[in-house]
């Protein structure tokens, strides 16, 4: 999973034996893992080996099949990992560890919620430290467009962590918790002018679960960013359900070209296994379509392919309501995180990550149709 980067490079890297070796996971690199723990064990034999990420903490029970010393379960990833090197160190007690697995004596024991961090202490990425140039290289793929803007260079941003929604097919709740954390305007603008110090972004791409939830922070960051010398622009991720004309006026304003919805159905049978604010109705779409439009916004529109009571002639209406209101179709696969079982192989773990079909889910729907929408253009396919 991780950038540019051979096994033999890793092994070159393990050989300086660390003291502790903390790998991230995710549902997708899954079946990596086990090959990198045993590079780990052959090359760096006395190192501690730590796991920490988004599937460990949904389902730590399936990272006891690797030999592991540790796995994060819960609470800030960070805070885990430094916990553990502290108990390593004999400066935290046992009991003192929260949201950590720790093993012992071959046994994973039982660990406690885990600890949030303040926002004072969530540090934005060293921008020194990010290899440019190849994440550039894959935004010039014009199929990732929904992620990046093709041939142009970009600066993410992380505005806050943790989200009130509770979608229960998005992680973010459980990995970040319910409560929001967000840095402060003037947090964000200075980690921009130390960015900009050494890397020649083009536009800024904000990271939030849910961008729009502060409204007076967001008209406070928009005004920020208007007035900066440096004019660049910016995109960003949201709900329909918190935006208003004002809202996209001041984003407008301050050179935001394209909004992301998280639109998920229009499908009034899948409303109820989306949460209140999500259940999106045709009239209230066209709306925010027509805002963004007449300010030369782009409205990129997250779809769910295959979720519980969502039928083809459903699915159709939602792809044909956004094309006519001039808005981009991005179809994610409906994945239900609830259904992850202890007992699964890698590859039925991997299947989690919203690129396949997961077991069990998708009842009624042709799998290699639902592949087509989701990997094909989805400006000409057809739903059904």
């Amino acid at each position: 999973g991780a950038l540019d980067l051979t096994w033999e490079r890793m092994a070159r890297e393990l050989v300086g034996n660390y003291d502790v070796v903390a790998i991230q996971n995710e549902f997708d690199t899954a079946p990596a893992l086990a090959m990198f723990v045993g590079y780990c064990r052959e090359l760096a034999p006395a190192s501690h080996i730590l796991t920490f990420g988004r599937a460990s903490q949904q389902l730590p029970a399936c990272f006891h099949r690797y030999d592991l010393d540790a796995i994060v379960v819960s609470g800030d990833c960070a805070a885990g990992v430094a916990q553990y090197v502290e108990w390593r160190l004999g400066r935290r007690s046992t009991a003192d560890v929260q949201g950590v697995s720790l093993r012992v004596d071959g046994v994973f024991g039982e660990a406690g919620p885990g600890l949030f961090l303040p926002v004072e202490d969530l540090e934005f990425p060293d921008t020194a430290e990010i290899p440019w140039d190849s994440y550039n290289a894959v935004y010039a793929d014009p199929a990732l467009r929904f992620s990046g803007l093709a041939r142009r260079r970009e600066l993410p941003v992380p505005i806050s962590r943790g989200c009130p929604m509770g979608c229960g097919y998005c992680l973010v709740q459980r990995h970040q918790g319910h409560r929001e954390r967000r840095h402060s305007v003037e947090a964000v603008m200075d980690h921009i002018d130390r960015a900009r110090r050494h890397y020649a972004f083009d536009y800024v791409s904000t990271y939030s679960p849910t961008f729009t939830l502060k409204r007076k922070w967001v008209l406070a960051f928009c005004e920020a960013v208007a007035r900066h010398p440096a004019g660049f622009e910016w995109k960003t991720c949201t709900t329909l359900h918190h935006l208003d004309e004002e809202l996209v006026t001041a984003m407008a304003a301050s050179r935001c070209v394209r909004i992301s919805v998280g639109l998920e159905s229009l499908d009034p049978q899948t409303h109820a296994f989306l949460p209140a604010p999500k259940r999106i109705e045709e009239e209230q779409l066209r709306r925010v379509a027509a805002w963004c439009r007449a300010r030369n916004i782009e409205l990129n529109c997250l779809v769910m392919l295959g979720m519980p009571g969502q039928t083809p002639e459903g699915l159709q209406y939602t792809f044909d309501v956004v094309r006519d209101v001039g808005a981009k179709i991005r179809p994610m696969i409906y994945t239900d995180f609830d259904a992850l079982r202890s007992d699964m192989t890698e590859f039925q773990l991997a299947a989690h990550s919203r690129q396949l079909a997961a077991d069990g889910v998708h009842e009624g729907m042709d799998r290699q149709w639902l592949y087509r929408l989701r990997f094909g253009d989805p400006s000409r396919e057809k739903a059904r």
